[in-house]
């Protein structure tokens, strides 16, 4: 058996969406499959991970009745994640039998990223066992759950979720100046786990926050103009920036570049979005500046 997922790109909403304001979720042709085959005579589940080179990075043993970890190496955290979601597996749906089987996940993006390793795997999980990749998610990594919307997706939607309700709504992105966005890694990945639960401590957003947010959201998918498009990301920075009392990307590392930068997603690392007029000039800046990880946008959107 095979079962694969679409990665993620959260163009706008971040941390606000957990409080209900409608954010953008963009599906990426890169995701990641688990493939899973029978063991006979045997009674444990073995797990082996490969990342994008195909090269092993993982591998533990689970006892089959007890999901107790038989041997991990050096890697008993990672371990404990995999336990984590069997464990709650059979809680959210005790019908389903483990059978002692050889389960292989395969990243088809660098694991720093921040694409959804976590949201992939637990959608794929989600599949095979026929259990609610919502409750499953939120029992084990949390989240608004647009991640696992995206995974489920063939094109970008906006999500929105109120009171444990989430509504999904396909929309489109493909403005006339969108081979004028890049994608460019800062070289460090940002725990998204852990940047939400800071979050949550916060004192939450008024409405005009989130309302102002979903308008936001709204506009950056509609405008055909590449200077409203900054002009939007430039206000959506500013609002997350002064509610989490950090400040933006752009003014800590890149106050000379010219154009509009936006974090996607938990802020800090991983992947940001880069808006700009002059191409050319982009890609030589933040080559010159040691972010040697640059992508079109074009180049992760599913065809």
């Amino acid at each position: 058996m095979e079962f694969r997922s679409n990665g993620k790109i959260l163009l706008s909403g971040e941390y606000f969406i957990i409080d209900g304001a409608k954010a953008i979720g963009i599906p990426c042709n890169k995701g990641q499959r688990i493939k899973i085959n029978k063991i006979k005579d045997e009674d444990f589940i073995t797990w082996e991970s490969y990342d994008n080179n195909k090269m092993l990075w993982f591998k533990s043993k689970f006892d089959i009745k007890t999901f107790e970890i038989i041997n991990c190496g050096f890697e008993y955290k990672k371990a404990l994640v995999i336990k984590k979601i069997f464990e709650t597996i059979k809680k959210i749906n005790p019908k389903f039998e483990f059978k002692p089987v050889k389960i292989k996940s395969f990243l088809e993006f660098d694991l720093n990223w921040g694409l959804g390793s976590s949201s992939t795997l637990i959608n794929n999980f989600a599949m095979w066992t026929n259990s609610d990749p919502y409750e499953l998610l939120k029992h084990t990594f949390g989240g608004s759950g647009y991640d696992i919307a995206c995974a489920n997706s063939n094109s970008p939607i906006q999500f929105q979720k109120i009171d444990n309700k989430i509504n999904i709504l396909p929309v489109k992105f493909n403005p006339p100046f969108i081979n004028n966005l890049l994608l460019v890694h800062l070289n460090k990945k940002v725990n998204s786990k852990s940047e939400i639960e800071k979050y949550s401590v916060k004192k939450k957003p008024n409405n005009e926050i989130i309302n102002n947010i979903s308008k936001l959201s709204e506009k950056l998918i509609k405008t055909e103009d590449q200077n409203e498009f900054n002009k939007y990301i430039d206000e959506h920075e500013n609002i997350v920036a002064d509610h989490l009392k950090k400040a933006r990307i752009k003014k800590t590392l890149f106050k000379d570049f010219d154009g509009e930068i936006k974090s996607l997603g938990a802020w800090g690392g991983d992947l940001i979005l880069v808006s700009s007029f002059k191409k050319k000039e982009a890609l030589d800046y933040f080559k010159k500046n040691k972010y040697n990880t640059i992508m079109n946008f074009t180049d992760l959107l599913i065809q």
